[in-house]
């Protein structure tokens, strides 16, 4: 026979007694100190559920459909969401592929205009992909002036600005910026363009 023996969260004495329930789970009274509480805490349960939720966020799965999953609200799955981003790193650190180390890099580069909070405040996201990965080497957000155009220029990874073609949508801050010798436009940036019309799509799965 098994027999559980429950300790007082404060003092550690055995000596407690069932005192009711709350929400389903039991409750008890420690006949020694007078402390009450749950029979079994929520804070394990409870960093489960979080450690579930970050995975699953790392997954790419849609937040409405974590809530479904795991049953944590909607608002601390956007907190978790949040704080990960913040603590993800911002430039990537890529190793060199074999495949190309003797052959030169083709990068799409591309911008697309998107809003915060309202229509009014209007943003530029600039990406750089790989073309021949589909990778995201380098993003910036901010305006679409040469500005922005020289930070995505700083923030490409220093093996993407030697020995690489850019291909680009003629816009007049690339000229200003990108070598002109490896700036072509004659095979389009139709990768980028994909990438950038499935963030629009991104959003329905909040739904």
């Amino acid at each position: 026979m098994i027999t559980t023996i429950h300790l007082c969260g404060r003092c550690s004495s055995e000596q407690v007694r069932k005192n009711g329930s709350s929400g389903g789970r039991a409750k008890y009274q420690c006949t020694n100190c007078g402390y009450q509480g749950y029979l079994h805490p929520a804070a394990p349960d409870r960093a489960a559920r979080y450690a579930q939720v970050e995975k699953l966020l790392a997954e790419r799965n849609s937040q409405r459909s974590i809530v479904r999953a795991t049953g944590v609200s909607r608002m601390t799955v956007a907190k978790l969401a949040k704080k990960a981003a913040q603590t993800a790193p911002m430039r990537p650190r890529l190793r060199p592929k074999k495949a190309q180390r003797k052959r030169w890099e083709v990068l799409e580069l591309d911008e697309m205009w998107t809003f915060v909070g309202r229509k009014q405040r209007k943003v530029w996201l600039w990406l750089a992909v790989e073309r021949a990965s589909w990778r995201i080497v380098a993003w910036v957000l901010g305006t679409r002036g040469t500005a922005m155009c020289r930070r995505l220029w700083a923030a490409l990874p220093a093996r993407y600005r030697r020995h690489c073609w850019y291909h680009t949508d003629e816009w007049p801050a690339y000229a200003a910026v990108l070598p002109a010798v490896r700036a072509a436009v004659a095979e389009g940036d139709e990768f980028v363009l994909l990438l950038l019309l499935a963030f629009r799509a991104a959003p329905r799965k909040l739904a």
